[in-house]
């Protein structure tokens, strides 16, 4: 969909950060996606030292870096929503 909608075919649903880094894709609807996000791993890996640092270093990232998946700041520092 994403090269789809870059190459001029149309509107579709993306993340709202490619607007920001893309010559000619703009965000052009404040439309908020209220799905889950879901992470999920084998219930017997759970307690594997490297599969734990991998799963918390995910969700530190899903919590850090949330506003702008979420669209309400710029990757790049500001608020998003200008466009």
């Amino acid at each position: 969909m994403h090269a789809a909608c870059s190459a001029g075919f149309g509107l579709c649903m993306l993340p709202c950060f490619p607007s920001v880094y893309e010559a000619g894709v703009v965000r052009v609807s404040e439309v908020e996606d209220q799905r889950d996000t879901w992470l999920l791993m084998p219930g017997d890996l759970r307690r594997v030292a490297r599969v734990r640092a991998l799963w918390e270093y995910v969700i530190s990232l899903f919590e850090a870096h949330g506003p702008v998946l979420a669209g309400e700041v710029s990757p790049l520092g500001g608020d998003a929503r200008w466009r």
